[in-house]
């Protein structure tokens, strides 16, 4: 067991070795992406335009976004761990599982879930919308380590990333992107062979049956965020988890799946892709669907003309 000195000694250390300022991440990424747009809401329109052209030409394409949990799972993936590497991935998996998975089982979804966000074709970042020095700092002064290891790891996987050239033929953008995607839904829906959606808002079902009518072709309700299993079996990672995977692995062409499902969710995307379709991580714009405030970003949001209950 590690000190809290030693674990905040550990994080600040891991912040000087590791953060490079945006004037240096910013040119990097429009120098090695195939496309930079780091403003969401310039760039919602034109990756729309990308997921309605790979419909239409049953292209397999993957949208996904990169958080702070995203970059604590990603640093189970390094070689050498540090206790507090582990915590914030459990930290992190806590939230969306409600239960502990064995440390083996844990790499090897970290593993995966790294692999989705690699090979994604659009891939948003938070890097981008504020001075995440300052974020990070202010996270390590509050005590709020995980959140600040989470980040910091986030903008390294972009960084190295960028620097192995990983998305030089996808685009770069906001994590934030959704905000905008969330009026454009029905547009990309009406592209579509049919549409799957998978969420842990099953209150949704009926909204997305009468506003897509016969192109729904299935609602998938996972685990809410918070939820906690009477059981750890029936946790998303052990009962929801395996089903979906097996669910989307099928000739999706021409397909779009639009899901809200956290860490989870980004591996679905790569299933999709894999499997010829279009998915589109619209994380919590589900629950700004459901009319409920989940993150403080909704605050920026005009709820109104956004939700749909």
């Amino acid at each position: 067991m590690i000190s809290s000195q030693q674990a905040f000694d550990f994080v600040r250390s891991e912040f000087e070795r590791i953060f490079i300022p945006d004037e240096v991440l910013k040119p990097l990424c429009a120098r090695n992406s195939g496309q930079f747009l780091p403003d969401g809401k310039a760039a919602a329109p034109i990756v729309c335009d990308k997921i309605i052209a790979a419909l239409s030409e049953k292209k397999p394409l993957s949208v996904v976004r990169v958080g702070d949990s995203e970059g604590c799972a990603i640093a189970l993936t390094k070689f050498a761990l540090n206790a507090q590497q582990v915590m914030g991935f459990y930290n992190s998996l806590q939230k969306q599982n409600g239960a502990a998975v064995p440390l083996p089982a844990a790499v090897e979804f970290c593993m995966e879930l790294r692999e989705a966000l690699t090979s994604a074709d659009v891939i948003g970042f938070r890097a981008f919308r504020n001075d995440e020095s300052i974020i990070i700092n202010g996270a390590i002064a509050r005590g709020e380590l995980h959140a600040a290891l989470g980040i910091l790891y986030a903008r390294e996987f972009l960084q190295q990333g960028t620097e192995r050239r990983d998305w030089r033929s996808a685009t770069i953008t906001s994590a934030w992107i959704y905000l905008n995607i969330i009026p454009l839904i029905v547009r990309l829906a009406e592209a579509a062979n049919a549409t799957i959606v998978i969420t842990g808002r099953p209150e949704l079902r009926a909204e997305f049956a009468r506003r897509l009518g016969g192109r729904l072709e299935e609602f998938i309700a996972v685990p809410a965020q918070w939820s906690a299993p009477q059981r750890p079996e029936l946790s998303h990672f052990a009962r929801a988890f395996p089903a979906v995977r097996k669910r989307l692995a099928c000739d999706l062409r021409g397909k779009l799946v639009l899901i809200g499902a956290g860490l989870f969710g980004k591996i679905y995307c790569h299933t999709v892709k894999l499997n010829g379709g279009v998915a589109v991580d619209l994380g919590s714009a589900f629950d700004i669907l459901a009319g409920l405030k989940t993150r403080s970003v909704h605050k920026l949001v005009d709820m109104n003309a956004l939700r749909w209950l």
